[in-house]
């Protein structure tokens, strides 16, 4: 297997720059995508355990694993524009952050969120799964989910508000998914400094297109 130890790094900075497993992949120390079309793959489970730190500040950079292998994170995962993490089989955080930036790219079959935090505007792609983490995509920004998204009992749904408009133009946090949506769990509003809203004012924060949403907060 891949193994990146604690204080360890890989450095993909020269384009199409590759690091590959045919068996299992995982990351203690540090992986940095800076190059162009670079790519970290795995036959088999990656794993970003609670100390690694994976930033992708290139272009058209990729890390994936094939089949139905699965990422897991517990660490802190940086996906920038134009950059794509991509499991094939599940993505699943327990802790840490990851951010996935306007332009960038999350897909697995389910992202299953049970800690840390999901945060940023880019694309996360298949079933969302929010159960015991935070999704903030903060600033304000909007995600954009192709497919489902489920909140349970336990997840967190936090939202920020600084303005009435449209929210691509940035005033306010919003997920547009494309699937169903379930809801259940936590509502946490937070209002920008110099901006207020009356009670009762409406705030489109989910926007879905097939079904009705069972479930409240």
């Amino acid at each position: 297997g891949l193994h990146n130890k604690s204080g360890a790094t890989i450095t993909l900075s020269a384009d199409s720059n590759t690091a590959s497993s045919t068996s299992w992949a995982s990351n203690k120390g540090t992986i940095t995508f800076s190059g162009t079309n670079g790519q970290v793959s795995s036959a088999g489970d990656f794993t970003n355990a609670s100390t690694g730190v994976i930033t992708m500040a290139g272009s058209g950079d990729t890390l994936f694993t094939y089949g139905s292998a699965n990422v897991f994170n517990s660490g802190t995962v940086t996906i920038g524009d134009a950059e794509t993490v991509t499991a094939g089989g599940n993505y699943t955080q327990t802790a840490g952050t990851t951010t996935v930036a306007a332009g960038g790219n999350l897909g697995a079959a389910e992202i299953d969120l049970q800690g840390g935090l999901l945060t940023g505007g880019g694309t996360v792609t298949g079933e969302l799964l929010v159960e015991g983490g935070t999704l903030s995509p903060g600033d304000p920004q909007s995600f954009d989910v192709p497919g489902s998204y489920v909140q349970t009992s336990s997840g967190i749904f936090d939202l920020d508000f600084a303005g009435f408009a449209d929210p691509d133009a940035g005033n306010y946090d919003q997920i547009d998914v494309t699937g169903t949506v379930s809801l259940g769990g936590m509502l946490d509003l937070t209002l920008e400094p110099g901006f207020d809203a009356a009670p009762g004012t409406e705030f489109d924060v989910i926007d879905w297109t097939v079904g009705d949403a069972p479930g409240d907060y």
